[in-house]
């Protein structure tokens, strides 16, 4: 291993960090930063970032076993190595110490040796598991530019397809040739769905998914919905109902809601008995919007509630789909603030609900 490793010694004992810098440095030519307290060793820790950390379990202010927790639960230095320094008599607390997020004790009066071979050890240990880290992060910006990739030079296509066939279909006078336009335009619409809902995916991974909020009316954009969505409710004959009050305006990315009632809705066509009905129902309460999809079909055990909204989760005994809809509407739903709930009992349908802020009335 190199010489540019970092090791940070937390000990309270200016002559304890003396030896023991002296060991690292001369012995094993590594960096060494040094910290006497809890307190100091967080804050250099997060500065500094060292492979390493020598942590005396007995430091002032916070201790050993609680600075392990709190440097393994922060996301910036979680990664770092920690070797607990412990006098004899916690030399039986080993599980409490690995609990804590520990990765090894060494016990005091500390001999040179077996700290030399520990150190060597668990550098060579966090070394490699960096290299996994970066050829990890290597191939997901590799399938992170490939899906992007792929999805865009779909969609354009796709969308250019749909809007020539609904010009066609405006044109045609044959109801045989209508009808095969019409299962065209659908499976171009399930296609285009798919593809929204991949490029979805990869920005919720990837962090990269702005909300942009915005005033506008609820129901001039369920007409767009239901007017996009007839064609798959009318393949099982569904009627699509909506109740909302003519001005109802709500505060959110319309981007995103657009995409949230379309996975919600089409799930409810999909799982809707022949010839039943799926409703939208908005309603005005105080400061917020309650926004209801309602379906008739055999609705959601309490198995299946528990994993609905985890990415590629189906339905028990459920055939085809990518288990990303819920997933992704779930996602967007948390980014306004607040969450889809479900109403359900098997047999008896379901209800998917959300609340949005209340937006000014145009």
């Amino acid at each position: 291993m190199d010489g540019q490793h970092l090791i940070l010694v937390a000990d309270f004992n200016p002559w304890n960090r003396y030896h023991l810098r002296n060991y690292l440095e001369n012995e094993l030519h590594y960096r060494v930063e040094e910290s006497s307290t809890g307190s100091e060793t967080l804050a250099l820790a997060l500065q500094k970032k060292p492979d390493l950390i020598l942590l005396d379990s007995g430091l002032p202010d916070i201790k050993g076993y609680e600075l392990a927790k709190q440097i393994k639960a922060n996301n910036q230095i979680r990664t770092a190595r920690i070797l607990l320094m412990v006098p004899f008599g916690e030399k039986d607390k080993r599980l409490e110490a690995l609990e804590s997020g520990v990765d090894e004790i060494i016990i005091k009066p500390i001999e040179k040796l077996e700290l030399l071979f520990r150190v060597e050890t668990f550098i060579r240990i966090k070394y490699f598991y960096d290299q996994l880290l970066m050829e990890r992060e290597k191939v997901q910006k590799m399938k992170e530019d490939f899906l992007s990739m792929i999805t865009h030079d779909l969609k354009t296509p796709l969308t250019s397809i749909i809007g020539n066939i609904q010009l066609l279909l405006l044109n045609q006078q044959n109801q045989r040739d209508k009808d095969s336009l019409k299962t065209i335009d659908l499976a171009s619409r399930n296609l285009l769905f798919l593809v929204n809902n991949l490029l979805n995916v990869m920005r919720i991974d990837s962090g990269i998914m702005p909300l942009t909020a915005e005033d506008f009316l609820v129901p001039r954009l369920i007409e767009e919905i239901f007017s996009m969505l007839q064609p798959l409710a009318q393949k099982k004959k569904i009627n699509l109902k909506f109740s909302c009050g003519k001005g109802v305006a709500v505060h959110a990315d319309l981007e995103k809601i657009r995409q949230v009632l379309i996975n919600l809705i089409s799930n409810a066509i999909k799982f809707s008995p022949e010839g039943e009905s799926v409703q939208l129902s908005i309603k005005e309460e105080e400061n917020r919007v309650i926004v209801q999809v309602i379906d008739h079909g055999p609705g959601i055990s309490e198995e299946d509630k528990k994993r609905l909204f985890q990415k590629f989760s189906q339905k028990k005994g459920e055939k085809g789909g990518t288990g990303l809809g819920l997933y992704i509407a779930q996602k967007m739903i948390e980014l306004h603030g607040s969450e889809i709930k479900i109403d359900s009992e098997q047999g008896r349908g379901a209800t998917f609900w959300f609340s949005l802020s209340k937006g000014e009335k145009k």
